[in-house]
């Protein structure tokens, strides 16, 4: 039984332009308006965050990075680069019900000023629920259905608590929901959001999680053109991921029922008469016996 499917994490890589200080205008904890200047990196940082209407924390010493209250936005700073940041849209982001409107808005906030981005990664999550949990892993922990990908898998007190399968520019990774949330997320926004979205009051025992991820550059180029419409597609964007896990696994007819991939395979992939119109024609002509 599929409860949600959606976008579940956003790794956004975003070329600042230089400058050396911002004129920001700030409001102390007694409500009083103040200005102060700010270096390139975190001038950008509580622009950013003031443009959302998002509350924001500072964190981290050696590497400082800005973090919305409700841990749906990170702005980091993508390794010792000043110009360069990366912005990181959590789980519980997604969850909300207007992400839609939300990361609209955020992308807008670039294209605006005319700075480029691109995602290094986006994940898709899907939640589903089985009945049986150890059949379940059976079946997913089969090498033939991950080629060219290294597979690491948990066993502890005899149950499975995951399975990865890891290539370079793809993950998918499978792992119990309810015990996640139960001993990590217990007390968080994160637990209240998924409540909310699956419309229960507890969360299911036996739900799985599915995180479908791809990396690099060169695999989310489709999405980084996408993000540049004035309205974004995310089923598109959905689709894309999927396509890209077609192509380099092998989980079958059984699994992809499951996770409900059937139809989003065959709509990400449409068939095409007059191209195989094409190649029959081109194989029967080669067919044809010289005289």
């Amino acid at each position: 039984m599929i409860y949600d499917r959606r976008p579940d994490y956003c790794d956004l890589q975003v070329f600042i332009p230089r400058k050396e200080t911002f004129e920001i205008e700030q409001v102390d904890e007694d409500g009083i308006r103040f200005k102060t200047s700010l270096t390139t990196y975190d001038g950008w940082a509580v622009e950013f965050f003031q443009f959302m209407g998002l509350e924001y924390e500072l964190k981290g010493f050696h590497k400082r990075y800005y973090q919305s209250k409700d841990g749906s936005l990170v702005w980091a700073r993508d390794g010792d680069k000043n110009e360069q940041a990366s912005v990181q849209y959590k789980g519980n982001f997604f969850l909300q019900a207007n992400y839609k409107e939300q990361f609209e808005k955020s992308i807008s906030f670039f294209t605006s000023r005319e700075v480029r981005f691109h995602p290094s990664r986006w994940d898709i999550g899907i939640l589903f629920q089985v009945n049986n949990e150890r059949d379940f892993y059976r079946l997913i922990v089969d090498s033939k259905k991950w080629p060219s990908m290294r597979c690491h898998y948990q066993f502890e007190a005899g149950q499975e608590e995951g399975f990865l399968a890891r290539h370079s520019r793809l993950e998918v990774c499978f792992y119990n929901k309810y015990r996640q949330v139960r001993d990590v997320k217990a007390d968080t926004l994160y637990k209240v959001l998924l409540l909310r979205t699956l419309g229960v009051h507890v969360i299911p025992e036996n739900l799985i999680k599915c995180d479908i991820r791809i990396r690099q550059k060169d695999q989310t180029r489709k999405i980084t053109e996408l993000l540049s419409a004035e309205k974004i597609d995310f089923e598109a964007i959905e689709a894309v991921i999927l396509q890209k896990c077609r192509l380099k696994t092998r989980m079958g007819r059984t699994l992809t029922k499951i996770l409900g991939l059937s139809r989003c395979y065959k709509k990400s992939n449409p068939f095409n008469p007059n191209k195989r119109r094409k190649n029959h024609e081109l194989y029967t002509e080669k067919s044809k016996p010289h005289i």
